[in-house]
């Protein structure tokens, strides 16, 4: 079975959407921290494993935790926004899509209109 992944970065959070036949299935996230210097390519592996990881366990998967060790204010201000917009977890099977998602699907399929998606 081929999937097809999707990527686009949402402030300081990477999103992988991953579609099987014209369905999104799994969407994975990277939040980057501060301390880290951005790499495309490392947030968008990191996005495509944790959607990977919620496609084959067929759950939700990978908390979002907003206490750990290595957190500093600014990555629980970020992991907090990535909260707010796509939940609790770094991992969605079957995710209710957001309306940039909804959007950004739409442009990549050839419809280019607003209307089309209530936003």
């Amino acid at each position: 079975m081929k999937d097809k992944a999707i990527y686009y970065v949402d402030g300081a959070t990477t999103v992988c959407l991953l579609q099987e036949n014209d369905e999104i299935v799994a969407r994975g996230i990277s939040v980057c921290s501060r301390l880290d210097e951005f790499d495309k390519a490392e947030g968008r592996r990191y996005a495509r494993n944790r959607a990977l990881e919620a496609r084959g366990r067929e759950s939700d998967c990978g908390e979002i935790l907003l206490n750990t060790p290595r957190s500093v204010w600014f990555d629980v201000v970020h992991l907090s926004l990535a909260r707010d917009r796509f939940g609790d977890y770094k991992g969605y099977y079957y995710p209710q899509l957001t309306p940039t998602e909804r959007l950004i699907l739409g442009m990549k399929n050839g419809n280019h209109s607003n209307t089309a998606y209530n936003i």
